[in-house]
């Protein structure tokens, strides 16, 4: 009999027989085999049984995130065979036909099989082994970091010992031959039930994990790690890699550094330095503008009114109408015409008085100018 085990996130296996000729699975209600993680299209893929019923076919239901058969998405229609992992979102999926071993033994040749006078024999001399076995391994697969970007993108590096140091440095454990890689750049420890710390080791360019700056962490399955300018995933047991999976997870080979400049993530102290060296500059600016202000204002209240305190808060437009109301007074005193004349001409021409003082003072030159003048000799 045909099955699928059908194994999720949290390693939990489920076993559904093959009854049918075709099957459904997606994560809308009433698919044949549901799969209700968020990462699974609401109809997925489909599996069919082939007409002479020996084995079944997968094909992809233009699915968001693909179907993949042991590691490689599939375009098309897929042939499966006994022992192919099939991988679906967070689920991994083994066929398995119950009829067949884990291997075969091989088979004696016969007739035509025993080969001819010129060597040649048939290539079915032996049953091929099961694909349970390459399943299998795929499943076995230790703790590992994928790098993503960097000069070998693809390349795994396992996990497996309790303690590891990353660097440029041939002598470290996972050797890295990128120049933003400091020779010790940190080290990993295994603390265990698929958690690990990573230490910096005070490497020049940092390490971070899901773009937060770290000194010291805990790193877990699914995390992305930047050592520089090259960057991991970290894959959990078990978990095949899935190319492309998501914008986060496109390979991408980069060179070494051509200029000594910092990373991005390490200007951010250049780039306070230099806000705070602008704010202070305009403060200082600021402070200057305002002290010489001050400084014309006293000059201009020492000219319009000599002897006379006035308040730190007043205005150049303050002081100018206290001056202009001071000269109406002086002009009421003044016997003489001209010199009074001359006084109210002083606040019409300063722009600084108000408007309404201004024509005051205009009203004051047209009495001044029709006023009669006294004749002396009666």
């Amino acid at each position: 009999m045909w099955k699928l085990v059908i194994e999720d996130d949290e390693n939990k296996r489920t076993s559904v027989p093959l009854l049918r000729d075709s099957y459904v699975m997606g994560r809308r209600e009433g698919s044949t085999v549901r799969l209700t993680e968020r990462n699974i299209s609401r109809e997925h893929c489909r599996i069919t049984r082939r007409n002479d019923g020996t084995g079944y076919t997968l094909e992809d239901a233009s699915s968001y995130n693909g179907v993949y058969v042991n590691g490689i998405r599939i375009d098309g229609v897929q042939e499966l065979v006994h022992g192919d992992l099939v991988q679906i979102g967070d689920y991994r999926i083994i066929l398995q036909d119950d009829a067949v071993g884990d291997a075969m033994a091989p088979v004696e040749p016969t007739g035509d099989a025993r080969g001819d006078a010129r060597g040649n024999t048939s290539a079915k001399t032996t049953q091929p082994l099961s694909n349970t076995a390459r399943a299998a391994s795929l499943l076995e697969r230790p703790h590992r970091l994928v790098m993503l970007v960097g000069p070998t993108p693809g390349a795994e590096f396992s996990l497996e010992q309790p303690r590891l140091t990353v660097g440029r440095a041939e002598d470290c454990t996972l050797s890295i031959n990128h120049n933003s890689v400091s020779r010790l750049h940190c080290e990993i420890h295994d603390l265990g039930e698929g958690r690990f710390e990573i230490v910096d080791k005070g490497s020049a360019n940092g390490v971070r994990v899901n773009g937060a700056d770290l000194r010291r962490g805990i790193i877990e399955e699914g995390d992305l790690i930047e050592l520089g300018d090259v960057r991991f995933k970290f894959i959990g047991r078990g978990q095949v890699f899935v190319q492309g999976a998501s914008d986060s997870q496109q390979l991408t080979a980069i060179a070494d550094r051509q200029m000594s400049s910092p990373p991005e993530g390490r200007r951010a102290p250049l780039l306070v330095l230099l806000i705070f060296c602008v704010v202070l500059t305009g403060a200082i600016v600021i402070g200057l503008l305002l002290r010489a202000r001050a400084a014309r204002l006293a000059a201009l209240a020492e000219v319009a009114l000599p002897g006379v305190t006035l308040p730190e808060a007043e205005t150049p437009e303050q002081i100018a109408n206290r001056w202009a109301e001071l000269q109406f007074k002086r002009v009421e005193q003044e016997p003489d015409a001209s010199k009074a004349r001359e006084l109210v001409q002083q606040v019409e021409r300063n722009t600084l008085v108000s408007d309404a003082l201004r024509r005051r003072a205009t009203e004051w030159i047209t009495a001044l100018d029709t006023a009669p003048t006294s004749d002396p000799d009666h």
